[in-house]
């Protein structure tokens, strides 16, 4: 492949990533540092880019090198930050979720597939204590806390942190999504919370019995949301869309937490590792393989989004059922 081939698909990506609002020119001549007529002479193939350029336009848009210039097909090259506690954190972590569906919230025939094995903190979120309880817990087991005896307080977690975790779910709420759950999609949270308890992080067990029925709330919130076939936010009605949100259930298969974005011609596929870290590629097999996959689940498991009122209603009280369950060992 000529390099003018490779710049040509480079850039093609690259806007496919960007909002539809953004101008590519401004977008790229701030990333580069660089003028508007340098990245215009740049977009139009006059002037190439040169191996700075490429390493920050791919690593800022997740787009793989290798793909483009047609490396081995059975190699495939993720990108990520990891959750080291010194240079990068639990806010980093959450800005990086924002942009995600960010990038994503205006571009067309977007949506976002998720195999939950534990109900995602996208969820989780728009429930403010529910959001502080995460970011403390994250806190305490995935970076060197600095107050390791200090007991969960919401109004200790910051304020900015807690608004910045709302506002990556109302803009979830915005975006068209198939998630796949099964039995057990509740029990990573549910052991949070046996955990600060057992480990006296909580502040007392009036305390802890609030934070389970916050949980409750949110799975309360989210049959409503399924029933509707349309997330939104607590306290608001739907918007009678009921493509936004399609649920499934499966009985058998203990997943992992994938997500696959979709967004006009466009995959990028995120695979969970370590708890909070992701690593994400757009490596086009890899993505459409991923594709397939939650095709084959989608057709081994029961929609539970609009219909099917009967096996959704025993799903979601099995959910209660295990809150309540949880309460009474305290």
């Amino acid at each position: 492949m000529e390099p003018i081939d490779i710049h040509k698909i480079l850039f093609s990506k690259v806007k496919q990533a960007m909002p539809p609002h953004v101008s590519p020119v401004d977008e790229i001549a701030d990333l580069l540092n660089i003028s508007n007529d340098s990245a215009y002479r740049r977009l139009r193939g006059e002037k190439q880019l040169d191996l700075t350029e490429l390493q920050l336009l791919a690593r800022h848009y997740h787009i793989s090198l290798d793909a483009l210039m047609n490396a081995n097909s059975n190699t495939y090259v993720f990108s990520g930050s990891l959750i080291d506690g010194e240079k990068t954190g639990i806010k980093e972590y959450l800005q990086n979720m924002l942009f995600v569906v960010e990038s994503a919230l205006h571009q067309p025939d977007k949506r976002f597939f998720l195999e939950a094995k534990d109900i995602l903190p996208l969820h989780h979120f728009l429930i403010p204590d529910l959001a502080a309880f995460k970011i403390f817990f994250w806190s305490k087991t995935m970076i060197q806390d600095e107050n390791p005896g200090k007991r969960f307080k919401p109004e200790d977690i910051p304020v900015e942190m807690v608004q910045l975790a709302e506002r990556i779910s109302r803009t979830y709420v915005q975006i068209p999504a198939t998630e796949i759950w099964n039995s057990q999609t509740l029990n990573t949270s549910l052991r949070q919370v046996d955990f600060l308890w057992q480990s006296g992080l909580m502040e007392s067990k009036a305390q802890t019995l609030d934070i389970y029925e916050r949980m409750v709330a949110m799975i309360d919130h989210l049959e409503a949301e399924v029933t509707a076939g349309e997330k939104f936010v607590p306290g608001s009605t739907p918007l009678g869309n009921p493509e936004n949100f399609h649920l499934y259930h499966n009985e058998v298969f203990m997943g992992h937490n994938t997500i696959l974005t979709v967004k006009h011609d466009q995959m990028q596929a995120f695979i969970n590792h370590n708890v909070l870290n992701f690593m994400t590629t757009t490596d086009e097999t890899f993505c459409r393989y991923t594709y397939r996959t939650f095709q084959n689940l989608m057709r081994k498991s029961s929609l539970i989004s609009v219909t099917n009122e009967r096996e959704r209603s025993r799903f979601f009280n099995n959910l209660r059922s295990v809150i309540e369950i949880d309460k009474y060992k305290l």
